[in-house]
C-alpha cells in the first residue's frame, strides 16, 4: 500500500479486489482506478483526476485489482484508528495499518484514565 497526504491514495498490485474499511471515520472517494489504468505510484499520482465536487462518502471502499483508490477524510476524531482490508484472510496476513490521530490528545486521554497501566493486565486477561 502507498499513502499520499493530504489525500490518501492506496494502490492494489494484487489480482483480487480489496474492500478497505477505516474505523472512526467515513471517507470521500475522490478517485478509483480500474484494471486497465493500472495502479499509481509516486511518479504517476499527479496524473490522477480527483472528483472534488460530489465525491461518494463511505466507511468502506474497494480497491480494484491492479488499481488504486484516492480517499480523503476529515481528521476530527482523535484516537487510534485501524484501516484494514475487510477480507478476513487478508487482515490475518497483515493487510492493515493504524492511524494515530492527534497523538498528544490520545496520550493525555490514556494517561488521565490510567489506561496505559491497564493494557498489560488486559492483554494477560485476554491471553494476548
Amino acid at each position: 500500500m502507498t499513502y499520499n497526504y493530504p489525500n490518501s491514495s492506496v494502490s492494489n498490485i494484487d489480482f483480487a479486489p480489496h474492500p478497505f474499511h477505516l474505523h472512526g471515520h467515513h471517507v470521500w472517494i475522490l478517485a478509483q482506478g480500474n484494471r486497465k489504468e493500472g495502479y499509481i505510484n509516486e511518479t504517476t499520482i499527479d496524473d490522477v483526476t480527483l472528483n472534488l465536487k460530489n465525491p461518494i462518502y463511505r466507511d468502506t471502499f474497494t480497491i480494484n485489482p491492479y488499481s488504486y483508490a484516492t480517499v480523503r477524510f476529515k481528521a476530527n476524531n482523535p484516537g487510534i484508528w485501524m484501516l484494514h482490508c475487510h477480507n478476513d484472510w487478508h487482515l490475518q496476513l497483515g493487510m492493515a495499518s493504524v492511524i494515530i490521530e492527534s497523538p498528544e490528545l490520545v496520550k493525555d486521554f490514556y494517561s488521565k484514565h490510567n489506561l496505559i497501566d491497564c493494557i498489560p493486565e488486559y492483554c494477560k486477561h485476554h491471553l494476548m
